[in-house]
C-alpha cells in the first residue's frame, strides 16, 4: 500500500500576511540601505506595506494604461515610471495618514 502524503495548503489569508510581512521587511530594509528613504519604525513600514498595496491594486492599471505607448517603446522603461509614480504616489499618502507634512525642501 502507498503512502500517504500530507498536501498542506495556504489560506488566503494567510498568502496575504505572509506577502505584507515579505514586503515591511524589504520596506524596513530598503529605509536602512537607499539615503533618502525614510522609515521610522517597523510598524510605519507595515503601514507602507498596506498603502503601497492598496496603490498598487486601485491606481495601478490606470498608470499602466496611460503609460502604454511608453511601455511599447520600451518595455523596461514604461515600467520603471509606473512602479516610480505608485511609489511615489504610497509615499505622499503615507506621509499625510501619519500626519507629516509633505516635503517642501526643493
Amino acid at each position: 500500500m502507498a503512502a500517504r502524503r500530507s498536501v498542506t495548503t495556504t489560506t488566503p489569508l494567510a498568502e496575504m500576511a505572509g506577502t505584507w510581512l515579505l514586503t515591511s521587511a524589504a520596506i524596513f530594509a530598503a529605509s536602512t540601505i537607499v539615503p533618502g528613504f525614510a522609515v521610522k519604525d517597523f510598524t510605519h513600514a507595515g503601514l507602507a506595506a498596506i498603502m503601497l498595496g492598496l496603490v498598487n491594486a486601485f491606481a495601478r492599471p490606470t498608470f499602466s494604461y496611460f503609460a502604454a505607448p511608453i511601455t511599447g517603446l520600451s518595455y523596461t522603461l514604461g515600467l520603471f515610471i509606473v512602479n516610480a509614480a505608485l511609489i511615489w504616489v504610497a509615499g505622499t499618502h503615507c506621509r499625510l495618514l501619519v500626519g507629516v507634512p509633505p516635503n517642501r525642501e526643493r
